[in-house]
């Protein structure tokens, strides 16, 4: 509720403002490169917002890919885990993520009526995520229901985004955490533990699958201690499940309500001779499905709201204004994608958009940054 309240509101504010004009704590919703990217010359992009990593901590103590503030350690444990996140090591886990999406299909096509695909859809997620990080399944496609480990894992996000609103508005901090239910609490500190149960299970028994730990140990031996094990395995079983069953959610819903695209959809994969067809290598030939996946994260993008960036020391300038150091800056995905500054028709479903003379060529498609931008962006958003 927070997070849809706080999109709305930077929705509307966009849609009155001028594009470079400051919101709350510097909200600048044109400003990928400046904020999030590389530094090029003397731009110096903004640096990670201590305060937000200070909810991303671990339970161990451990940085993250996700929360270390210090952009040289990130760096290095980007590129330990870039091995399990490369073209590579996709095409090695072709067969495994396949495995999960047929049984996906069998449930839904064998189910006598009404089905929630919310559920089956994260479902198969952490089943495939569970493979990937632990080496097992586990085993929530074949009960159809969500593990106790998984209903922390959604009880740890609800409080991560009670918290956010705390560091967004500092001066609320001291209300809010004590409101914080001690079960979410709870339900945070047992998905790490949960985490580092199975990193220690798939460590001491081994494993020959294409999972991260191979690929990665392959190229990376002894650069990763246990506790970061612990502490990135937690970050991925959240990062790489609800998010991506959002987006699949979010289209599965725009489709059945756009009965027309669905059909051209549906005409586009059924044209491929078998379903075998249908895998990493011929999916990007697949133009309108292509479209329809960057038409839903516009429209219901999983990170809706920004990650903070500090404006580094000296200060900077974003988007042709001068910004002062130490002030908080992000691109708020939801407002950004939904703003007629930056997309015609808005809050329509068109996926035709993506794709070349269709009456969409002024749209800013750079505006689309789902994954972010920059060094930090998101390492698995292939």
């Amino acid at each position: 509720m927070q997070e849809r309240c706080s999109y709305m509101s930077h929705k509307r504010q966009h849609g009155q403002r001028r594009s470079w004009e400051a919101i709350g704590s510097r909200l600048i919703p044109f400003a990928w490169k400046e904020i999030y990217g590389h530094r090029v010359g003397t731009r110096k992009p903004g640096v990670k917002d201590k305060k937000f990593a200070a909810y991303q901590e671990e339970y161990n103590g451990e940085d993250t890919i996700i929360s270390t503030l210090d952009d040289g350690e990130h760096s290095a444990i980007r590129k330990i885990f870039s091995h399990a996140f490369s073209d590579r090591a996709l095409k090695e886990q072709e067969s495994l993520i396949r495995k999960y999406t047929d049984v996906l299909i069998d449930n839904v096509s064998q189910a006598p009526g009404e089905i929630d695909m919310v559920k089956l859809y994260n479902c198969t997620t952490f089943d495939i995520m569970g493979d990937l990080s632990f080496g097992e399944s586990l085993g929530l496609l074949t009960r159809s229901e969500y593990s106790p480990w998984v209903k922390a894992v959604f009880g740890n996000i609800k409080a991560g985004s009670l918290l956010t609103l705390g560091y967004q508005y500092p001066f609320l901090l001291s209300i809010i955490k004590p409101l914080v239910p001690r079960s979410l609490r709870e339900q945070a500190r047992l998905h790490f533990e949960h985490s580092a149960e199975r990193v220690d299970r798939r460590m001491e028994k081994g494993s020959d699958k294409p999972d991260i730990w191979n690929l990665v140990l392959e190229k990376e031996q002894g650069k990763l201690t246990l506790p970061q094990m612990h502490a990135n395995a937690s970050i991925f079983m959240i990062a790489g499940t609800e998010t991506t069953a959002t987006l699949l959610s979010g289209l599965t819903y725009l489709l059945l309500t756009n009965p027309a695209k669905m059909a051209k959809a549906v005409e586009e994969v059924r044209g491929l001779e078998c379903k075998d067809d249908l895998n990493l290598e011929t999916l990007p030939r697949l133009k309108y499905l292509s479209a329809c996946f960057e038409e839903a994260l516009r429209c219901y993008p999983p990170a809706v709201v920004g990650s903070p960036r500090q404006v580094a020391k000296g200060g900077s300038e974003i988007c042709g204004n001068w910004v002062p150091e130490n002030t908080q800056v992000n691109v708020p995905q939801y407002a950004t994608f939904h703003s007629a500054l930056n997309f015609k028709d808005p809050d329509s479903f068109i996926p035709e958009r993506w794709l070349p003379g269709t009456g969409y060529d002024s749209d800013r498609k750079e505006g689309l940054q789902p994954f972010s931008t920059g060094p930090r962006n998101c390492i698995g958003k292939k």
